[in-house]
């Protein structure tokens, strides 16, 4: 089974987690576990947040990491990972860049169109803005390209005189600016609903979701898919397994006994939340 791409949820899960980041301050020697994967601790946390909300988790952090902490540190580090990540999604700093991330992507209300009268104003304004544009060109033309635009420019007043007598088109009008007011305050309804469904004020469930989403794609990986090399790049032999998220396949490049751990630790989490 493919798991969807939005349902990617690496969070602390596999950002912070399988790649072995992890902020329960320092390790035996006092060193900062940040500075000693090479990364920034902001750069972290922006990529919690933006993982949370949706986005794809970034492949160069979890190479970059691998590569520095060595094999046999992995399983302590891991448990330091939840343990910050768990620390920072309760913390007032997530919250207050959660809320900020709620402010800027929430559905904004579309502006409200004008009735007929003043929409025509509108056009009118542009259409003159249009001519006197079109008579500043005429300028550099023959006298023989003038006089044809120029009887072009009196047909098209002729039929904005008469478009603005037209009461029939008029009311028409009125009537499609009003249905298309009332469509656009639906559709705002609706994109709000769904956006508070999705992404509502209190992070916690959107986090419990995120969890029981990668518990679930763990579940799907198959940790004895055979690889082969094209193109200088080790890819799955089976194209359905190419096909699948980054998600899955950075569990499956972490290894079973690896996504084992992680997933304890999220079903930990998990269990935590909901308590």
């Amino acid at each position: 089974m493919r798991i969807p791409a939005k349902n990617s949820i690496l969070v602390a899960v596999l950002i912070v987690g399988m790649m072995g980041l992890g902020a329960s301050a320092a390790d035996d020697a006092g060193a900062d576990v940040f500075s000693r994967a090479g990364l920034d601790r902001v750069e972290v946390e922006e990529t919690f947040l933006s993982v949370l909300t949706g986005s794809e988790p970034p492949v160069y952090l979890f190479h970059k990491v691998k590569q520095a902490v060595p094999a046999d540190e992995q399983a302590r580090w891991l448990q330091d990972a939840f343990a910050w990540a768990r620390s920072y999604a309760a913390g007032p700093d997530f919250a207050s860049r959660y809320a900020a991330w709620r402010e800027e992507h929430r559905p904004k209300e579309r502006e409200k169109l004008q009735g007929a009268e003043a929409e025509m104003q509108a056009q009118d304004a542009e259409y003159r803005r249009q001519v006197a544009e079109m008579r500043e060109n005429m300028k550099g033309m023959t006298p023989e390209m003038r006089r044809q635009m120029e009887e072009a420019l009196k047909q098209m007043e002729a039929a904005r005189a008469a478009m603005a007598d037209d009461k029939q088109m008029m009311a028409a009008m009125e009537q499609g600016i009003r249905m298309q007011n009332e469509e656009n305050q639906q559709r705002f309804k609706q994109e709000l609903v769904r956006f508070e469904q999705n992404f509502p004020a209190d992070h916690r469930p959107l986090l419990r979701r995120r969890l029981e989403e990668f518990v679930a794609v763990c579940d799907t990986v198959d940790f004895a898919a055979r690889l082969q090399e094209k193109d200088g790049l080790m890819r799955f032999v089976d194209p359905d397994l190419e096909a699948q998220t980054v998600c899955w396949k950075l569990i499956f490049r972490a290894g079973q006994e690896r996504a084992r751990e992680v997933r304890a630790l999220a079903l930990a989490w998990l269990q935590a939340l909901n308590q």
